[in-house]
């Protein structure tokens, strides 16, 4: 038998498994394993998914990494590096859907709603932006930052570009600190301040900015830190 029927098999056989017995039956790496299946259509991705494991430490920082980064383990090139960014990328757009009727009127609801954005695990600074009609009403959301550990970027103007397309009144918005730190950096405070600036110019407000660490979450406006925005 070749290797080719070997591997076709082994993948029926993964198959069946799930199919009776669902997928929690998999350790991680079998999980990653098989969803690799589409993207390596004649290899062994068992050992594939075993090397990107213990390159990245986990399934979830597997599907964080970025593209140069996954180039970095054996046998993964350009255009399977691709694939499995955007599997990260689709599976955090699902999760980052927009429920519908949520009411923000209190800053404990505005933090609440926050920390359930970051309910995934990541290691990574992700910066959202909420959109909320004049009373605080939700009505959509978007990803407007990603970096690292402990930096990212806010992109200001996808921000503005999906608040207009919201028609919104007021935007919110979050970051995580996946160290768990609740310091707020001059970072912090400079691109909140500049990000406000902005949104008053087109007649926007920033209603808050909460910093999420681990389950809880930080207001910036009730740490009162840049009183000249919320006075």
């Amino acid at each position: 038998m070749g290797d080719g029927e070997l591997h076709k098999g082994h993948r029926q056989r993964m198959f069946k498994k799930f199919v009776q017995n669902g997928i929690n039956c998999f350790e991680d790496h079998e999980k990653l394993e098989v969803l690799l299946f589409s993207v390596y259509t004649r290899c062994n991705t068992n050992e594939i998914s075993h090397r990107l494991i213990s390159r990245f430490g986990s399934v979830e920082k597997v599907f964080e990494a970025g593209i140069d980064e996954l180039k970095t383990v054996k046998d993964i090139g350009e255009q399977a590096a691709v694939r499995i960014r955007y599997f990260g990328d689709f599976f955090r757009g699902l999760t980052a859907k927009t429920p519908k009727n949520i009411s923000l009127n209190s800053s404990q609801k505005i933090i609440d709603y926050c920390c359930s954005l970051y309910i995934l695990p990541t290691s990574r600074e992700v910066i959202y932006a909420l959109y909320l009609d004049s009373k605080l009403n939700l009505i959509s959301q978007s990803e407007v930052g990603r970096g690292s550990t402990d930096f990212a970027n806010l992109d200001a103007r996808t921000a503005v570009r999906d608040a207009i397309a919201a028609d919104c009144v007021n935007i919110v918005l979050v970051h995580n600190h996946p160290s768990g730190s609740n310091i707020v950096s001059n970072a912090d405070i400079n691109a909140t301040r500049e990000f406000a600036n902005l949104l008053r110019k087109l007649r926007l407000t920033l209603t808050d900015h909460i910093i999420v660490c681990g389950d809880t979450g930080h207001s910036l406006r009730s740490m009162e830190l840049m009183k000249d925005i919320w006075s």
